[in-house]
């Protein structure tokens, strides 16, 4: 892939994670350069505290349907 397009397709976290799983399985994978573990784990992170601020904020509407 060019890398003007790869460069956003990177900014979503579920290649970082498919490019990880294909080095794990063939180690003579060629990954792209710019491949970020730390990034996947830092939005994991994220949207778990996110997910936990929204339903505690939630709460008494989605018991109240």
């Amino acid at each position: 892939m060019p890398q003007p397009y790869r460069d956003y397709l990177l900014l979503n976290p579920i290649p970082h994670g498919l490019e990880t799983v294909r080095l794990g399985f063939a180690p003579y994978y060629h990954a792209v350069p710019e491949l970020d573990l730390a990034y996947l784990y830092e939005f994991a992170l994220v949207a778990v505290f996110l997910g936990l601020a929204m339903q505690r904020r939630f709460a008494r509407r989605l018991l109240a349907k």
